[in-house]
């Protein structure tokens, strides 16, 4: 049953090539991340707001929570510049 996919948001904007997933995990927790999706993965290791691209994740305990992390993580991946 674990893990769920709850959302998955492609960014293809300035040169990005990230999704921002999150997935149910368990019972009352969710897990959101962000990926690089180029083929050589350039991007791992480094960070959009508060994301390590491939390598950290957001918990949250709520759905409600979740979505909001969801947003901020999209927010940055769409804004933010990679560093």
């Amino acid at each position: 049953m674990f893990p769920q996919e709850v959302r998955t948001s492609p960014v293809r904007e300035d040169g990005k090539k990230l999704t921002v997933s999150t997935v149910k995990i368990a019972h009352r927790r969710y897990s959101t991340v962000v990926f690089d999706d180029h083929a050589d993965r350039r991007h791992t290791g480094k960070r959009i707001g508060r994301h390590i691209i491939d390598a950290g994740d957001v918990r949250s305990d709520t759905r409600e929570e979740a979505m909001e992390a969801h947003r901020e993580a999209l927010q940055a991946a769409r804004t933010e510049p990679i560093r």
